[in-house]
């Protein structure tokens, strides 16, 4: 792994964790190995890793909304802001569906066997079906258009990758 992909796939290590702590339960809770014992054996409603993802979708949607917030208070002219906060989810999206990308496993011991390390086609799907959910929750034109833009972007490559197999 290059210096420019372990740069990329650490830059995103808050919102892994946040979607692990999402399936595992909270940290202060764990003992050795117990988060990930209680996952593999309670049936969830999702599988743990689609769980993920969608914990890992909502994460970065929350961080935008915060972004929106920020942008409001720090900039009258709300375009820059605006700007800010595209930058920022194409940035995620361009990491994730770039080939050879990466996830760390952000927590002390083995990753458990759902966790995503590299994103399959199926998988940018399940983030594709997220965003399009997303773009009918948030407030704002701008807002809905940088999300159905990631959406979409996601579900081309997810659709490209899986033919590729």
């Amino acid at each position: 792994m290059t210096t420019i992909d372990r740069q990329t796939s650490t830059k995103w290590n808050r919102l892994v964790r946040q979607a692990v702590e999402h399936v595992l339960g909270p940290r202060t809770g764990w003992r050795e190995g117990a988060g990930i014992d209680r996952v593999a054996l309670n049936p969830q409603p999702l599988p743990p890793r689609s769980l993920f993802l969608a914990a890992l979708s909502q994460g970065l949607i929350s961080s935008t909304e915060l972004l929106q917030e920020f942008a409001g208070a720090m900039f009258e002219d709300e375009e820059r802001g605006i700007i800010v906060i595209g930058g920022y989810v194409n940035r995620f999206v361009d990491d994730f569906c770039g080939n050879g990308f990466r996830l760390n496993w952000v927590i002390p011991g083995p990753p458990p066997h759902w966790f995503p390390t590299e994103l399959s086609g199926a998988d940018l799907l399940v983030l594709a079906s997220h965003f399009a959910q997303a773009t009918k929750e948030v407030l704002g034109w701008e807002m809905q258009g940088i999300l159905a833009a990631a959406g979409a972007r996601f579900a081309e490559v997810g659709v490209l990758r899986m033919q590729a197999f």
